[in-house]
C-alpha cells in the first residue's frame, strides 16, 4: 500500500533524502538507525507492503526521527557564505536548470566541496524527485567501471551491484537519469590521472540525457583538461570554465563574522587575511579555519591575537 500525507509515518523523509544525495548512503542510515534495510527503502519509497504493518513503519519512522535530530545537531555548523560560496552556487544553479556542464577548478581549501554538498541539500534528489546528487571520487575510480559505480551509488544511495561491463553500467545509469537531475562530480582529477580517460564518460551521459553536470577537480585536473595537448578537447569546448585559484578578501571577511571573529580588530583581521588568501595547500578556509580552532581551544580565555595566530601557524607549517 502507498502512505498517503494523511497517513504519512514521518514528515522528514524529504530532510532525510537531501542527506542521502549530498552522499550519505542507505547501508549507512540503515545501520545507525537499526532500521532493516527493506523497510528503510520502503519507507522512502512511501509504500509499505503487506509485510510490513504501519505500526512498524511508524516505529521506524520514530528511530528516523532521533536519529535525524542528532545527525543535525552534528552537523549544525553551516558553510559560511562568502563571495566565493555565492558564486559557486550560482554556477551550480545555471548548469543544473538549463542542463549545461560547468567546470569548477581551484586550489584547496576554498569551499568548493562545501558549497557543493550545501546545494544538494538544497535541491536533493529524492526517490521519485529529480534533483542534486554529490558524488566524490578516489582513487580507485581511475577505471570507467569503478566511477560508473560511484555514480550509481552515490545516486541510490547504495552499492547495489547492476553490472561489471562498463557499457551496461552506463546504459543503466542514463536510464536512471530524468530531466531536471543534476550530478556533481568531485575530484575529478582521478579521472584523468596517467593515462586514464574515464572524465570522457561525462560527455556521453551527457549526450544522452541532457541533464547538468558539474566537475570538480584541482589545478592539476585543470591543466590536464584545458591544456595545451587538447587530449580532452571534446569534453573541454563543451564546459563552462571557472577557476578559483584561492580564498579572497572578501571570503575572510565573511568567514570571520560566521566565526565570531568580527570584532577581533584590523591587526588580527590582515594576519588572517594573509593566511587565507595564499593559493595552495599554504592557505584557504580549511587552513584557516582548522588553525583558528587550534588556537582558541588551546588558548581558552584569551584573546585572538596576530602573535598567536603567527606562532601556532608556524607550529603547523603554515607560517
Amino acid at each position: 500500500m502507498q502512505i498517503t500525507p494523511e497517513d504519512a509515518v514521518s514528515a522528514n523523509l524529504p530532510r532525510i533524502e537531501a542527506i542521502l544525495s549530498s552522499g550519505f548512503s542507505i547501508d549507512r542510515l540503515a545501520n545507525e538507525t537499526g532500521i532493516q534495510r527493506e523497510h528503510v527503502d520502503q519507507l522512502l519509497s512511501r509504500k509499505l507492503t503487506s509485510a510490513y504493518s504501519m505500526w512498524e513503519a511508524k516505529e521506524d519512522a520514530g528511530k528516523l526521527d532521533k536519529w535525524l535530530a542528532e545527525y543535525e545537531q552534528e552537523a549544525a555548523q553551516r558553510p559560511a557564505k562568502t563571495p566565493t560560496f555565492n558564486t559557486i552556487t550560482a554556477l551550480l544553479a545555471k548548469a543544473h536548470h538549463e542542463g549545461e556542464i560547468v567546470s569548477i577548478t581551484g586550489g584547496v581549501g576554498v569551499g568548493k566541496t562545501e558549497t557543493c554538498k550545501a546545494y544538494v541539500k538544497e535541491y536533493a534528489r529524492g526517490y521519485d524527485r529529480p534533483g542534486a546528487f554529490f558524488v566524490e571520487f578516489t582513487s580507485a575510480d581511475k577505471k570507467l567501471t569503478s566511477a560508473l559505480e560511484s555514480i550509481l551509488a552515490a545516486m541510490l544511495g547504495s552499492t547495489t551491484a547492476h553490472s561489471r561491463q562498463s557499457s551496461t553500467l552506463l546504459r543503466v545509469l542514463c536510464g536512471m537519469l530524468k530531466p531536471g537531475d543534476f550530478m556533481i562530480l568531485d575530484e575529478c582529477n582521478y579521472l584523468v590521472e596517467k593515462d586514464s580517460r574515464t572524465i570522457d564518460a561525462v560527455r556521453d551521459i551527457h549526450n544522452k540525457t541532457g541533464i547538468g553536470i558539474a566537475l570538480m577537480g584541482n589545478p592539476d585536473f585543470d591543466k590536464k583538461v584545458y591544456g595545451k595537448n587538447g587530449d580532452f578537447d571534446a569534453l573541454a569546448s563543451r564546459a563552462l570554465r571557472v577557476d578559483f585559484p584561492a580564498s579572497t578578501e572578501g571570503d575572510i571577511d565573511c568567514w570571520m563574522q560566521w566565526k565570531g571573529l568580527g570584532t577581533s580588530g584590523k591587526a588580527v583581521r590582515n594576519e588572517l587575511v594573509r593566511i587565507g588568501t595564499r593559493p595552495g595547500s599554504m592557505g584557504g578556509l580549511r587552513v584557516l579555519n582548522k588553525l583558528v580552532d587550534n588556537v582558541l581551544k588551546l588558548n581558552q580565555g584569551e584573546p585572538l591575537t596576530p602573535d598567536l595566530i603567527r606562532q601556532f601557524s608556524a607550529q603547523f607549517g603554515r607560517a
